[in-house]
């Protein structure tokens, strides 16, 4: 077998995607051709968030992210237990293992959702299917994201929006954000267990936040490609941001980073995705990092329309105010019930209960 990869660009990423085309050869050659059991589980099935793919192997299912350069890295395993269910065998950092995997079938009885690592998922024809009727609909206004036109959002928060520097993510109309919400104990997901979150956008087409209590022990100077490297380690870590997308990076600033990349979330809370900005952060003096005010985050929380609201009603979450003092100036470890605390509320004293507490 002869393996080729053509770029029209010298600064193509001809060696990545090379090693990334030798990874999903050797993860067949591993798993071997996919059993009758497990045959017609393969397909891309979308969120309001990203793309997964669902391939089948031998007598597993590896849950794929098509937006990697190495699709199957950190992959989920999901071993089959019927038509259209299954348990997670096998998970990443941000699934469980034994969580339960559900297919559910339309009227036509074709496969029209996924139920997987908490969310729901469509398939991508739906998708398609939906976005070439609203192309067509050509009398319809354009939709308003937070008072914003949808065209103009782009992918969200993937991408910091340049066009307008310091254009703030929550607008006016978005009554929660900015804000902390942080995790009550009848939030079962152990994704957001005693969490801070970050809420930086909140609309009718649902939530977007960063958990910002929850470090690695990863170096991001070992794990962020940049060319030439780092001339030294200054010791930043990389932050679990949420459970979405987790092979992409954001910048959290407490100051503002003075760069067209870049959005205001609010006081205190700054965006960015510039290498310009990172690099200095990657190569400062050790004892200057806590100084910066910085996070570099990888993922996000997502919540889809409607979504958060049932949980805020549920009392997953209490709210308090989004303050950059207790978000870069508290210990991880006990920014979540010093955030408690500061509301005036005893944390061992927090129940399971309805109601937007």
């Amino acid at each position: 077998m002869i393996v080729s990869i053509v770029t029209n660009a010298i600064d193509g990423l001809a060696h990545p995607w090379m090693g990334g085309t030798l990874n999903v050869l050797r993860t067949f050659a591993r798993h071997g051709a996919p059993s009758d059991t497990v045959r017609d589980w393969g397909g891309r099935w979308c969120s309001i968030w990203s793309a997964t793919d669902l391939v089948p192997m031998g007598a597993k299912v590896l849950v794929a992210n098509p937006a990697l350069l190495v699709p199957f890295a950190d992959a989920s395993e999901i071993a089959v237990s019927g038509p259209d269910e299954g348990v997670i065998s096998l998970a990443n950092g941000f699934a469980s293992d034994g969580e339960t995997v559900q297919r559910t079938r339309g009227n036509d009885g074709g496969v029209r959702e996924l139920r997987l690592a908490g969310g729901t998922l469509v398939l991508e024809e739906r998708v398609a299917a939906e976005l070439t009727a609203r192309e067509a609909d050509v009398t319809r206004p354009p939709g308003r994201i937070n008072g914003r036109e949808s065209r103009d959002r782009g992918h969200g928060l993937t991408n910091p929006r340049s066009a307008e520097k310091h254009r703030r993510m929550a607008d006016d109309d978005s009554p929660l954000a900015p804000s902390l919400l942080l995790a009550m104990p009848q939030l079962r997901d152990p994704n957001f267990s005693r969490t801070v979150v970050l809420l930086c956008e909140h609309g009718p087409e649902g939530a977007v936040g960063f958990v910002v209590n929850r470090p690695t022990e990863i170096r991001a100077a070992n794990a962020v490609a940049l060319d030439p490297p780092p001339k030294r380690d200054s010791g930043l870590r990389l932050w679990t941001g949420g459970p979405v997308e987790t092979n992409r990076g954001f910048l959290l600033l407490g100051n503002d980073p003075e760069v067209e990349q870049s959005q205001r979330v609010g006081d205190g809370f700054y965006l960015t995705s510039s290498m310009d900005v990172l690099r200095p952060l990657l190569e400062a003096e050790p004892l200057e990092l806590p100084r910066r005010r910085c996070r570099l985050l990888l993922g996000y929380a997502g919540w889809g329309p409607g979504q958060l609201d049932q949980e805020l009603a549920a009392s997953a979450w209490l709210t308090a105010p989004a303050d950059p003092d207790l978000v870069f100036g508290i210990p991880p470890e006990d920014m979540w019930e010093t955030a408690i605390r500061a509301l005036g509320v005893d944390p061992m004293a927090l129940t399971p209960a309805p109601g937007v507490q």
